[in-house]
Order: C-alpha cells, then structure tokens, then sequence
C-alpha cells in the first residue's frame, strides 16, 4: 500500500520505520549520486538521491525519483530521461513529487505516475525546460505541475525559478490544484513563458510577494480544461509582466490547433 507519510514518492518498495523515518525495501535501492557523476544510458529501478555538485543523469529511466534537497551543497541537472512509472488508474497515482530540490535543471525531461512533477526548495535556483509532464492524483490529492514550498524562511527563499516551453496536462488528476503552483511568500524572480498548460483550479495560480516584477507570457493554456479560470494573480498583477497569453484547442498529440482568446494577467 502507498505510504503517504514518506514525502517522497512512495510505493509498495517504500515502508516506515519505528522511529518514524522512511527506508526502501531490500527490492529497491536509493542510488547516491557523487559529485560530477553522470549517470547515462541507465535504468534506476529506485531513486536517486543527489547529495553532491554537478551530477549529470542522462537518457535514463528512473523509476523512483529524483531529489537533493536533503543536501545544501548539492546540484544536477537531468537530461533526455524519464522520471516515474506511467499509470493505468489514478488510483495507481503515488503520492510525491518527480524531481525536486534545489540548483538543478530539467531539460527534455518526461514525468509520470507522481502527483507533483516538480517541487524547488531553499534557495531554488530551478529552470525547467522542454520537458513534458503527465500528472495523476487520486481522491484527496494536491497534485501540482511545480510547486515552490514546504522549506520557506521568508522572502527570498525560492529564488530565480523558470519554467520555459514546456507541456503539462493536469486533466486526468481526479484531484488537484494547479500546473503552475507559485502561490509561497518566499519565491521572487520567477519566469513562465512559453508553455503549455492544461487542467487545474487555476491553471497559473500564483502570487507575487518580493524582489522585481515576475513574468509569465506567451503561454497557451487549453480552453476549459480548469475549474474556476486559466489565471490566478492573487490581486498581484501590477507586479507581474503578462502578455500574450491565450486560451486553446490542441489535438491528441499537443499541437495547437486554434486560438480561443487571449489574455494578460488575471487577479
């Protein structure tokens, strides 16, 4: 059974201790990554956890998830690979997130079978890029396309996060909240531009707070995939740089097939 206490992307392979912590099966495996390691060409059947600077996981399958934020003097980047086992059910959906922490880069990255794709911690410094992600969430859950949280001392703490031409469909989550979650006080210097976005309350839900006007521009947003609108600023538009943004229908392969409306900032 899922085991929702872990705060990682727990499975049948994930148990908790006694004392509380969580620890993986003798099935499965966490793989430590070093410093400058690359990790190419392979198939991680656990997690990988990055406790080092300039890791490198390439064209590879992790069937676990991928995080340093147990590790301050940590980076990586991850590249050409896929995070996550797909799923035939939400209810098969794990708790978790994909890929979070800190100082790390997700480029051409696929994410799958986790509620949380992305998740920055203290003190960011995340840039996701041409990635793609297909997010479940079962009965109760707060699935999030990325999300900035959980470790904030204030403003400031989630600093200089982009998400830059990307895709993530929300729409089969039964529960959710948004694919862009930017709603914590600690977050300044955030970019979202040029992406594609389906599903969730608000489908840009965010809320500017500190540091210089965000931008978030020239994303697509599919028509009347949200529950409530395509935009939430919170009443914090006139710190936000928005334009071009517009509402859309796509085919089964995500092309963009029309433009329904456009749109700048919502408060």
């Amino acid at each position: 059974m899922a085991d929702y206490a872990c705060g990682i992307a727990a499975d049948e392979e994930v148990v908790t201790l006694p004392d509380g912590r969580c620890a993986l099966k003798a099935t499965s495996w966490v793989q430590d990554a070093e410093a400058q390691q690359v990790i190419e060409g392979k198939h991680v059947t656990g997690h990988i956890r990055v406790s080092a600077k300039n890791v490198v996981i390439r064209k590879t399958r992790v069937d676990g998830t991928v995080t340093n934020w147990d590790s301050p003097n940590s980076s990586f980047r991850i590249e050409d690979s896929t995070v996550g086992k797909p799923v035939t059910s939400q209810s098969q959906c794990i708790p978790g997130v994909s890929i979070g922490g800190h100082d790390f880069t997700s480029l051409r990255v696929h994410t799958q079978g986790v509620d949380d794709a992305y998740r920055a911690t203290k003190p960011g410094h995340v840039l996701i890029q041409d990635s793609y992600a297909l997010l479940c969430g079962q009965a109760g859950s707060h699935s999030d396309g990325i999300q900035a949280c959980c470790d904030s001392t204030g403003p400031g703490s989630y600093d200089d996060v982009a998400m830059v031409h990307n895709t993530i469909d929300q729409r089969q989550s039964v529960d959710y909240t948004a694919p862009i979650n930017f709603y914590d006080a600690g977050l300044s210097n955030v970019r979202v531009v040029d992406n594609l976005f389906a599903g969730g309350t608000y489908t840009m839900f965010v809320r500017w707070t500190y540091g210089p006007k965000w931008v978030i521009s020239d994303n697509s947003v599919v028509d009347k995939s949200w529950a409530y609108d395509p935009m939430s600023a919170e009443g914090t538009c006139s710190n936000i740089t928005a334009g071009n943004n517009r509402t859309v229908a796509i085919d089964a392969n995500y092309n963009i097939t029309g433009t329904v409306r456009t749109f700048g900032c919502i408060d």
